[in-house]
């Protein structure tokens, strides 16, 4: 869940109860459900985005590339499944399948997903932005979609 979404969804909902519902309904259960998660991700304050993937047996991402290099993505493990895997780059660069140490990698340049195996992958993707990009710059809303 996009943070900024789970914090509008908490406060709208706090503020209306009466009229909360739909997809802020929904984000405000995810945020209490992972509040340990989400407070540990507010607390490291590199983050500017976090969200779970889950990702079934037989699923294929395909090709594609993130709105710019103004972000590194991290791919945290939370349920590892031997056959998924992660290519980033040229369409022969090797594939990295998801261990316990984090996948760090600037999601602007191609990548696709994989997974022939037979249970689900299970990541918590975060956000941080790219060190070389300026503070003043470090604003979410000028860099396209999130996702």
């Amino acid at each position: 869940i996009n943070q900024h979404a789970a914090r509008l969804a908490t406060t709208a909902c706090e503020r209306s109860p009466h009229a909360c519902g739909g997809p802020l309904a929904r984000a405000a259960q995810v945020a209490a459900r992972f509040a340990e998660t989400l407070a540990a991700v507010r607390a490291a304050g590199a983050f500017f985005n976090a969200k779970f993937s889950i990702l079934q047996p037989g699923t294929e991402i395909l090709s594609h590339c993130g709105p710019s290099n103004a972000r590194l993505r991290a791919h945290v493990t939370v349920a590892a499944a031997a056959g998924a895997s992660l290519r980033v780059g040229a369409p022969d660069a090797k594939r990295v399948e998801w261990g316990a140490a984090p996948l760090v990698f600037d999601d602007s340049f191609e990548h696709d997903v994989i997974h022939e195996g037979a249970d689900p992958r299970i990541v918590l993707v975060l956000d941080a932005w790219h060190p070389e990009l300026p503070p003043e710059r470090r604003r979410f809303e000028l860099y396209g979609r999130l996702s």
